[in-house]
């Protein structure tokens, strides 16, 4: 092959096709050059990104969460994200709009809300108060 394409040669591709009982011999040649300019990347090397690992995908998550990462989970499928897993172990539910932390005190969770410290539950990565005011 090289002698009938010179430089041009890449390489060859064997294709079958177990209907017809076909074997197919392709070959790959370069056609033009030209000069190029790779894009610049889109994130810096040390760049959080944002990736979606399915729901079945705790060793994924826990991988990400080992290395910074910080995952978000919409509890309540109303479309906004109600807790914040990361970075690290740290713990934040969306209340109001801003993030606040999950401090733990006595196994029971708490959340500064509108200057109190208020018990809350969670369930399912969802969180509701434990005692509605």
């Amino acid at each position: 092959m090289t002698e009938q394409y010179d430089d041009s040669f890449v390489c060859i591709r064997y294709r079958y096709d177990e209907k017809a009982r076909k074997r197919y011999k392709t070959v790959e040649i370069v056609v033009s050059e030209s000069d190029w300019t790779p894009p610049l990347a889109r994130y810096p090397d040390d760049a959080l990104v944002p990736l979606k690992i399915g729901i079945k995908g705790t060793a994924a998550q826990e991988q990400v969460l080992g290395v910074g990462g910080i995952s978000y989970f919409d509890g309540n499928l109303d479309g906004a994200y109600d807790l914040r897993i990361g970075p690290g172990s740290s713990l934040a539910v969306n209340y109001k709009d801003n993030w606040q932390p999950v401090m733990r005190k006595d196994k029971k969770r708490y959340v500064e809300a509108d200057g109190v410290l208020r018990e809350i539950e969670m369930k399912d990565f969802a969180w509701s108060f434990l005692h509605p005011q």
